[in-house]
């Protein structure tokens, strides 16, 4: 279910950014690998790819992150490693560097001028790195991260051998049946069409954000697809039918607390009661909520256009209940 603010033909196959539901297909990437047994998700990242003499992490300076020996690969998954995020968290004022202050795809994006970018995974965990930021060490606390699913996504391609956007396709849109898109390259910033559009609502205007350079979000939030061909995923994913197996689903549903946003957490999907499991969504003025609800059967999508920006939190709230009267329209309960 999708509203606009504006006068825009939509359907269920409108094109739209998924935002960190991108993180459900990271998620489910490396549980197949792990299906497989081309990863052990205890490991740490300095531990070698079982079967061969390689890392899952380079041994080199991008990726001398604080406390790296004692990373897990479900702590990343679970936001629990308190691998800095470079990409919502602003650079602390007291690191000296030219962008301390910002994030650091603002500072290349906006303040650089260099808008067209192409962000990799080296580059983000390299600021990590370099300036040896963290949140705290592994294991204790929640905070969210997208830093820490580029960490993720690295370990897919060094287990997989080919790009992230690759193995999701291969393994997941094509097997699957699902249209959608893994963009990465700075100049992808337009979405497919039929698409819907983005707007920031700041001061009375209404300013549009559709076009994007995505390329700072790949695993973490760079995936387009519509509301049905998303829901369709979902609903394979939780019930055990996207090619992950059940154990390792019920193993991801395995919720712990964390914060007021993501108040559960398990490994890469979250729970709303009433809503089942699933992952939410934020970017550049799209709003997403995608959830499967294994009891009832019933997927609900739901999503807005726009960001109020100065009320953002009360509109997530708002859109979360919205989704839960409508599963209550359809359940009669």
């Amino acid at each position: 279910m999708v509203y606009s603010g504006t006068n825009q033909e939509i359907t269920p196959l409108s094109n739209l950014r998924l935002a960190s539901i991108t993180k459900t297909l990271t998620a489910a990437s490396i549980m197949k690998l792990y299906d497989e047994g081309l990863i052990d998700i205890s490991d740490v990242i300095t531990d070698n790819i079982p079967g061969t003499d390689k890392s899952y992490i380079p041994n080199d300076v991008n990726y001398d992150l604080p406390f790296k020996n004692k990373i897990t690969i479900e702590m990343l998954l679970g936001h629990r490693a308190g691998v800095f995020d470079v990409t919502n968290t602003p650079i602390p004022d007291s690191i000296k560097q030219p962008y301390a202050g910002i994030t650091y795809p603002m500072y290349i994006m906006e303040t650089l001028k260099d808008s067209l970018h192409t962000f990799d995974f080296d580059e983000l965990t390299g600021v990590v790195a370099k300036n040896k930021l963290y949140y705290f060490e592994p294991g204790d606390g929640f905070h969210y991260s997208n830093t820490g699913y580029h960490i993720l996504g690295k370990i897919i391609e060094r287990v997989s051998g080919v790009t992230y956007s690759e193995f999701i396709e291969n393994n997941f849109f094509n097997p699957l049946g699902i249209k959608a898109y893994s963009v990465w390259e700075g100049t992808d910033t337009q979405i497919p069409t039929p698409n819907i559009q983005s707007y920031l609502q700041i001061d009375g205007n209404s300013i549009n954000t559709t076009i994007d350079n995505m390329s700072p979000n790949v695993a973490d939030g760079n995936v387009i697809s519509s509301p049905e061909e998303i829901s369709k995923w979902m609903k394979l994913l939780i019930t055990g039918n996207a090619g992950v197996s059940k154990k390792s689903i019920d193993r991801m549903i395995q919720m712990k607390p964390g914060d007021k946003v993501q108040n559960l957490y398990g490994l890469g999907l979250t729970l709303n009661e009433g809503l089942g499991y699933g992952h939410d969504g934020a970017h550049n003025a799209y709003l997403n909520l995608l959830r499967h609800n294994p009891e009832n059967g019933v997927t609900v999508f739901a999503a807005c256009n726009f960001w109020y920006i100065k009320d953002l939190y009360k509109q997530g709230f708002s859109l979360n209940k919205f989704a839960v009267d409508a599963v209550k329209i359809v359940t009669g309960n």
